[in-house]
């Protein structure tokens, strides 16, 4: 059984436009999410992820499938 600490969470309101929101939903369906909540936390990791690497001096390559490679640059 998994308890939290109701003290170390935090509610955050946010203001987004349409697209943003409508962004956040396709999303959300995309990955399975339960809840934009989860979506946010997801892409929080992911770019904190990429931001250390970053920091590392790692360079982030994305290939397509016909092998043209592009940096991509955060």
């Amino acid at each position: 059984m998994i308890t939290m600490d109701k003290e170390k969470i935090s509610r955050l309101q946010i203001k987004m436009s349409p697209k943003a929101l409508t962004d956040l939903e396709n999303l959300q369906e995309k990955i399975d999410a339960t809840s934009k909540t989860q979506v946010i936390k997801s892409s929080l990791k992911v770019f904190r992820f990429l931001e250390d690497e970053k920091e590392k001096g790692v360079k982030i390559i994305l290939r397509d499938k016909e092998g043209k490679e592009r940096e991509l640059l955060l």
